[in-house]
Formats: structure tokens, C-alpha cells, sequence
């Protein structure tokens, strides 16, 4: 009797020892039903300009690093980048993130946008602005890349899900009537298309430079953007009481900024906004890391509510095949040219 106890003790313990091998453990599984859960956004001015040239001493590889840095030590779960062409590998090696999307190349091939996680992201999709304006003599050089916005599928718990989205609109200024304007307005409505047909019912978090504020009305972002798909900026609820929507109010806060963050709550995730703020990252001498002299980071409580998903197909990141990335530099460098000769040239001759 003391033999098969001793047996069937033993096997009962091999049986458990195989079962922790053959169960996958993720950070998504450890993730309590509730917490916090902090987001960062930062345009990190990766174009390769050595410092002689960009103007204010910075140093691409060497700043991204150093960004990948502070921010991790910072605890943040999801930095979202923005202008990320020749320093991904730096700020990817810093930041230690054990999820990421693979970079789509220098310019002017790449978007510029990656995702650094410490939860499991999945179906990372690009997206192109179908509508894009500027070139080098016109304000901006938003023609010469594939400027767009970039979706992945954050895994919070098993069949909980958050989708996330990182955009960089078009750059330049001006009012109603002005091209920049218009074509920002176009790509609020392509990002609103997409959200509405890929992220129904779902908790949504969008980050990225928006290249405008919500007291600029002629850009559509409330309208197009914010209102069709319940989101809610982050911005307006720390610093202006929730307005969202400007109809020239004389007591309007000015000093939102370009980078921005909005959200929802979702069938099984719910979210609320803990605090955002304006966050420098700089050198031990003062100087700021990017361009931009401060990222936007938001922290949200979140709560499952009970509701998942099943039979979702999760695809894993997975780096550009090398000839696709390589005919993306063919393709665009003659694009480019293309652009040069037919639109920046004849404006700077005057034509």
C-alpha cells in the first residue's frame, strides 16, 4: 500500500511539474483583474542629421538611447514613437521592452512609427495617409515618407484585449482652406474608417503627434475623429475640464500641445484616466533629447469587466522581409524624385 502511495504521489508530481512546462506564462497571465497601466507618447526627431546640422546639438543614436533609458527606469507599459527612422535598434536595445514591432526602415522608406511594450502585442497593421501635403519648399516634407498611423492589438489577459494606435499627421499650419488642413482633416477621416470597421467594441488608447490642438476646429480632429468613435483626449480632461469641442470660448486653456493621447472604454476593458502631463526628457546637462521638448504620458486605472474574446487570431510581430524592405527604398527613392522635379523645383524656380 505504502508503494503505491509513494507511486502515485510520484506520478501526481511529474504530472504537475509537466503541466507548468507545457502552460505558457506571459506577462498578460501575472496581470491583476485591475492596476494602472502608464502610456507615453514622444516624437523623437530620429531623422539622420548630425548635430552640426539639426540645429540644437542633438545626436540621434546617442539621444535615443539615452530616451530608451529614462523612460523605462520611468515604469511606462506602452511608448509609443514617432519619426523613429535612423535609431530604432538604439532605443530598442535601451528601452528592453519585451515586445516591440519591427521598424520599417530609414527614410525615406519608413514611417517613422514604432511600438515598445511591456505586455504582448499582436496583428500589427500600417497604414499609409492616403491624402498627404508638403514638400521641401511648401512647409513640410510630409510627401517624401509614408506618413500614416500604425494599429496592434495589446494582450492585457488571456482573451482581454486593448487596441492601440500610433499616427503622425501631416505637419504645417494655416487655417480653413489650407492644404496641410485639409489633408490632416482627410487623414483624421481614414483613421476614423478603420478604427470603426477594425476596433468594434473594443478598449482603445490613440497616441502619436497629431500636428494640431483641439482649439483648431478647421483640422476635424473633434468632429471626424473624436465624436464618431467615443474617444476621449486626455488633455481636456487634466487641464480643461473635459471640453473637448471648441466653439471659442474666451476661458479655453491654450497650451495643449501636438502629441496627444485619447481613449475609450471597451466590452471588456474598462479605463479612466489617472493623470496626464507634459514630460521632459533631457541630458545631464539640460538639453532636451527630440525636437520636441516633452512627450505626453498618460496613466489609466483599468478594470476587466468580465467580457473576452474568443478564437481570436493573434499574429506575432515579425521583421520586413529583406527584399520588400529593399524594393521599398527602390520604390520610394524614385518616388521622391518624382516629387523633387515636379512640385518642389518648379515652386523654387518660381514656376
Amino acid at each position: 500500500m505504502k508503494t503505491t502511495k509513494r507511486t502515485l504521489a510520484l506520478c501526481t508530481g511529474l504530472l504537475l511539474c509537466l503541466a507548468c512546462f507545457a502552460l505558457p506564462i506571459s506577462a498578460a497571465d501575472a496581470l491583476p483583474a485591475q492596476g494602472e497601466l502608464k502610456m507615453i507618447t514622444y516624437n523623437i526627431d530620429g531623422l539622420p542629421l548630425p548635430a552640426f546640422i539639426n540645429g540644437y546639438g542633438h545626436y540621434p543614436w546617442r539621444d535615443a538611447a539615452e530616451i530608451g533609458r529614462q523612460i523605462a527606469a520611468d515604469g511606462c507599459a506602452l511608448l509609443a514613437v514617432q519619426e523613429d527612422f535612423s535609431n530604432y535598434f538604439s532605443i530598442r536595445r535601451a528601452f528592453a521592452a519585451p515586445y516591440y514591432s519591427y521598424n520599417q526602415g530609414n527614410i525615406p522608406a519608413g514611417d517613422g512609427l514604432d511600438f515598445f511594450s511591456q505586455h504582448p502585442i499582436y496583428n500589427i497593421e500600417r497604414r499609409a495617409w492616403a491624402q498627404r501635403y508638403g514638400g521641401f519648399t511648401y512647409g513640410a516634407t510630409d510627401e517624401y515618407t509614408p506618413k500614416g498611423f500604425q494599429h496592434a492589438v495589446m494582450e492585457l489577459a488571456p482573451g482581454v484585449y486593448l487596441d492601440v494606435y500610433n499616427l503622425h499627421a501631416n505637419a504645417g499650419g494655416g487655417g480653413a482652406g489650407n492644404p496641410a488642413a485639409a489633408a490632416r482633416r482627410a487623414q483624421f477621416q481614414q483613421l476614423s474608417a478603420y478604427m470603426q470597421e477594425h476596433s468594434q467594441g473594443r478598449a482603445v488608447v490613440v497616441l502619436g503627434d497629431f500636428n494640431t490642438r483641439l482649439r483648431q476646429p478647421f483640422d476635424g480632429l473633434y468632429e471626424v475623429l473624436m465624436e464618431p468613435n467615443g474617444l476621449r483626449d486626455t488633455w481636456a480632461e487634466t487641464f480643461n475640464d473635459g471640453r473637448e469641442a471648441y466653439t471659442g470660448q474666451s476661458d479655453w486653456y491654450q497650451e495643449s500641445g501636438v502629441d496627444r493621447i485619447m481613449y475609450r472604454s471597451g466590452d471588456a476593458v474598462a479605463l479612466t484616466l489617472v493623470t496626464s502631463c507634459h514630460q521632459p526628457w533631457r541630458t545631464a546637462e539640460g538639453r532636451d533629447l527630440s525636437d520636441h521638448a516633452f512627450s505626453w504620458a498618460a496613466t489609466f486605472a483599468y478594470a476587466f469587466t468580465g467580457v473576452t474574446e474568443e478564437g481570436v487570431e493573434l499574429g506575432a510581430p515579425k521583421p520586413m522581409p529583406v527584399l520588400e524592405k529593399a524594393w521599398g527604398y527602390i520604390y520610394h527613392f524614385f518616388r521622391d524624385l518624382g516629387i523633387l522635379f515636379t512640385k518642389d523645383l518648379p515652386n523654387l524656380l518660381g514656376v
